[in-house]
């Protein structure tokens, strides 16, 4: 509905133009003929071309009008009807012109015009053939450039409705993930009795999803924020593994500020205590850590385990969902490095570019 309203009214740049053009012919032919004659241009015969020019205005519009109307067939069916709106208006602009001589001019010689005679129509649409028939390729010129930036503008509008599926998409994945985890967790501790361990799990769960349920999807958030979350998520595993699971979080107060993605961090620590902490029969520490590179910001989480972070093969559900995100949204301008350190461990590295509040992603 709103492509036909737009597309079945001239734009005001079109009105314009008639106007413009029509002004711009008025004064040319005024002074030129007067001149031509050693005469000093006539207030008389200015007026009546005055009034032909207006009409001429309309006639231009009316038949722009019907041009831009076409809805099927595009600029093959307005070129078939350039030709017969253009002799149409040439017909009535010289009947008109006709007309306004006739009954306005004094002079004898303007007396004897017959305004419907076909040969004075003929001769005389001749010359505002060409006027009129420029007209109709300037209008629609003007359609097919309106029609290409409608076009654009709606591929643009279902890309970005494309990536925002996508981008909640890949976000809600993470929750169905953790969740199934945390509540066999839970389930295994109250099998074996431990419920006090089994309630704090509980509780901590219901802040976890409290906190992931009130952020949008599509914010971003400061980092600082985003480790806060992390943090419930850790507390939860360290009920689970509590002799053998350490946090700790190095980011400069500077940096705790910078725009991240919602909930991008907590698959990366999702990662480490399911292939460092849980098979582990020792204590492994579990370190995020942060700094500026030139524009960009890097996010690093690390274990000491026994460097088998990554899955056996590919990125696996929580690596990969964070490599989609920062692609749908960032691009080339960010990415995950996983990495096993040298003196063992893993290491997966986010890089992705330094923003702060107010700051524009980069596209």
């Amino acid at each position: 509905m709103g492509r036909s309203k737009r597309s079945a009214v001239l734009g005001r740049e079109a009105v314009l133009l008639i106007v413009a053009l029509w002004l711009l012919q008025l004064v040319l032919i005024t002074v030129g003929q007067n001149l031509s004659e050693g005469q000093t241009p006539g207030l008389a015969n200015f007026v009546r071309r005055a009034g032909v020019a207006a009409a001429g205005c309309g006639l231009f519009y009316l038949m722009g009008l019907a041009l831009v109307s076409v809805q099927r067939g595009g600029v093959a069916l307005r070129v078939a009807l350039a030709v017969p709106l253009a002799a149409a208006g040439t017909t009535a602009h010289v009947i008109i012109n006709n007309l306004v001589f006739l009954h306005t001019s004094s002079d004898p010689l303007a007396k004897q015009i017959r305004p419907f005679d076909p040969v004075s129509i003929f001769v005389s649409g001749t010359y505002w053939l060409w006027g009129y028939l420029a007209w109709a390729i300037v209008v629609i010129a003007l359609a097919y450039s309106r029609e290409l930036g409608d076009r654009d503008r709606r591929i643009v509008e279902v890309e970005a409705l494309a990536q925002r599926a996508q981008l909640r998409a890949l976000r809600y994945q993470v929750n169905p993930h953790f969740l199934f985890n945390a509540l066999n967790a839970t389930a295994a501790l109250v099998t074996a009795r431990q419920n006090d361990r089994a309630e704090e799990m509980l509780a901590n769960l219901a802040d976890f999803l409290r906190a992931s349920l009130e952020t949008d999807p599509l914010d971003d958030i400061a980092l600082g924020a985003e480790l806060d979350y992390a943090r419930l998520y850790l507390q939860i595993e360290q009920v689970r593994f509590s002799d053998r699971l350490r946090v700790q979080i190095d980011v400069p107060a500077d940096l705790r500020g910078a725009r991240v993605p919602s909930l991008i961090l907590q698959p990366l620590f999702e990662n480490a205590v399911k292939h460092a902490v849980s098979p582990a029969t020792r204590l492994v520490t579990i370190r995020a850590s942060a700094r500026r590179t030139g524009d960009m910001l890097e996010v690093e989480v690390a274990d000491d385990g026994s460097g088998q972070g990554a899955p056996a093969t590919g990125m696996g559900v929580g690596l990969a969902n964070i490599a989609q995100r920062l692609a749908a949204r960032f691009g080339d301008a960010a990415g995950l490095v996983p990495s096993v350190a040298a003196g063992g461990g893993y290491v997966a590295t986010l890089r992705l570019p330094l923003r702060f509040a107010g700051a524009e992603p980069a596209a």
